[in-house]
């Protein structure tokens, strides 16, 4: 499965490092007082295989980027007869539902522009449906996790682990897998969350001005800090999405944005509310 994944440079460099593995293991046998390494073969084949992984990852990535510009043009495009391969193309990494039925639709007068529209129209947006509804609920979990738990430190180990979660999980829906680059971009987002995660000023530059004075009014303190933890969990999420996608742009993000952190806002304003209730009790 994950030779498949590999040709040319790809394949070469899978060469040239299993190659390298052999010199190390050799030279690792060599220098130990033990004359023997046991298990020497599946050594190779584990370093094999995680070497193979890598480089899959990194193409998809290249792949994805260059699905990217190629679907920019295409999107602004009046001519007739390239969408479609690109699509195509695209489905034999993606694995499309109703990618068939899709193609029904077209005709033959289609224009690249189009067929592009239609795409984003239909299969994309059962894509980004599912990303949204994820990145709401790592969102708001996050955000809930940080509002009613009295341990910080604990809380804040748990939001990073949950931010490195749902990065994949996000690069699965759309069927590609972040390369070293996007990732250390991605995390580094996510270290500013946890590092940053109890700022007012944060919590007045990213909720104030998506927020309503009603809500904003209802959080102080721990929920205050819950909320910058989910707004910022989504904001990871959101960025994640618009790098994986196979269209270059995700449209309205300021207003995704938006709507999540009103939810998160609700939802942590009525459990703290719950929770203030039940100690008066």
């Amino acid at each position: 499965e994950l030779l498949g994944k590999l040709s040319g440079r790809a394949a070469q460099g899978l060469s040239a490092g299993i190659f390298t593995a052999r010199i190390g293991y050799k030279a690792m046998e060599l220098s130990r007082p033990l004359p023997r390494l046991e298990h020497k073969r599946s050594l190779l084949k584990e370093t094999a295989n995680s070497i193979a992984r890598k480089i899959a990852s990194r193409t998809s990535l290249k792949r994805n980027q260059l699905h990217r510009t190629e679907a920019d043009r295409l999107l602004n495009s009046e001519q007739v007869g390239e969408a479609l391969p690109w699509l195509e193309k695209l489905n034999k990494h993606q694995t499309l539902t109703g990618f068939e039925e899709f193609k029904q639709q077209i005709a033959s007068h289609h224009t690249d522009k189009e067929i592009m529209t239609l795409y984003a129209d239909s299969l994309l947006v059962s894509q980004d449906q599912q990303a949204k509804k994820l990145i709401n609920r790592f969102a708001t979990e996050s955000g809930l996790l940080v509002a009613l738990s009295p341990l910080a430190l604990v809380d804040m180990m748990a939001v990073l682990w949950r931010g490195t979660k749902l990065i994949e999980q996000i690069g699965r829906i759309y069927g590609i897998g972040f390369g070293y680059a996007s990732r250390i971009k991605l995390y580094r987002l996510l270290v500013k969350q946890v590092l940053f995660v109890g700022s007012a000023e944060l919590v007045s530059d990213l909720a104030a001005t998506a927020l309503s004075a009603e809500l904003l009014g209802k959080l102080s303190g721990r929920a205050a800090q819950g909320l910058s933890a989910g707004i910022f969990t989504a904001r990871i999420g959101y960025k994640a999405m618009e790098l994986s996608r196979p269209l270059p742009r995700l449209e309205h993000k300021r207003g995704l944005l938006k709507e999540t952190a009103n939810s998160i806002a609700r939802k942590i304003a009525s459990r703290t509310s719950d929770k203030e209730t039940e100690n008066t009790k």
